[in-house]
């Protein structure tokens, strides 16, 4: 339950984190100068990534 717990605690995480009105989004797009949509296409892999890594080390663990 403690693994599933985690899993889902990462997971809810790095989707506020996606969310193209998140503040630190905001910030980041706007310190660096680049369009939001274009800031969430460059992320989105390295996120998926680490959530299909957690899930998976959450299992094998």
């Amino acid at each position: 339950a403690l693994k599933l717990g985690v899993s889902g605690s990462i997971g809810a995480n790095i989707g506020r984190t996606m969310s193209p009105v998140a503040a630190i989004v905001l910030f980041v797009s706007a310190l660096a100068d680049v369009q939001i949509q274009d800031l969430m296409k460059r992320v989105l892999l390295p996120m998926l990534a680490a959530l299909a890594s957690v899930i998976v080390l959450g299992l094998l663990h």
